[in-house]
C-alpha cells in the first residue's frame, strides 16, 4: 500500500480499498514529500464500526517519507483506518478480511 501525497494538499491511500485473507501483512510505504500516520480506533460513525469486534486499534506514528510500516491482520471483518492529521480531509482508507 502506498501513502502520497499525490501532488494534492492531502494525501492518498493507495488502493484506497483491500481485500486480503486472515494472516496477511499490510505494509504502507510513504512515498510522498510529508509525513502522515495510519491509525484507527474502536468505535464508529454513521453507524459504521471503524474495526471488527475482537481487533485492536492501531496508530503507526509519523511516517517519514521512505518510511514503513507494517501490520498483520487476523480478525475477520471491515478496518476503516486514516491519517489522522488528515481525516477530515478525507484521508481514509478500508481493509476487508474475509476467508477466500
Amino acid at each position: 500500500m502506498k501513502v502520497d501525497d499525490n501532488g494534492t494538499t492531502t494525501g492518498v491511500f493507495e488502493p484506497a480499498s483491500l481485500v486480503i485473507a486472515p494472516g496477511t501483512e499490510v505494509r504502507w510505504r510513504n512515498v510522498g514529500a510529508r509525513s502522515y500516520a495510519v491509525a484507527t480506533e474502536r468505535g464508529s460513525e454513521t453507524g459504521q464500526q471503524f474495526i471488527p469486534d475482537g481487533a485492536e486499534p492501531w496508530h503507526s506514528g509519523d511516517l517519514k517519507p521512505g518510511e514503513t510500516y507494517a501490520r498483520v491482520f487476523e480478525e475477520e471483518g471491515t478496518y476503516v483506518y486514516w491519517s489522522p492529521d488528515h481525516r477530515d480531509q478525507q484521508m481514509i482508507g478500508t481493509i476487508v478480511v474475509e476467508r477466500p
